[in-house]
């Protein structure tokens, strides 16, 4: 439709009806781009939510897993402790 009317223009050598029918085109353009761009910045926003809600969650079991083991080593570092005190003869 758009270019029936710029040729019927051209035809008729309406030049200003040809620059506002490619004023038109152009802005149609632009706007259609720019909301792409909105959409795919919303989309990669989303996927970096996502990912540094992984992220936390996964420190977080990360750092009970640590807070276990490092209990688990005081625990047996204890025991070795004592243990060796009971080989030097200093316990009960």
């Amino acid at each position: 439709m758009i270019l029936r009317r710029l040729t019927e223009h051209v035809r008729a050598q309406n030049w200003f009806a040809v620059a506002i029918d490619f004023v038109i085109v152009v802005i149609g353009v632009f706007m259609g781009l720019q909301v792409q761009e909105w959409s795919t910045e919303r989309a990669e926003r989303a996927h970096l939510d996502s990912q540094l809600s992984s992220l936390r969650t996964e420190l977080i079991l990360s750092r009970e897993y640590f807070e276990d083991r490092k209990q688990y080593y005081r625990d047996r570092l204890s025991a070795a402790q004592e243990l060796r005190s009971r080989l030097a003869g200093e316990g009960p």
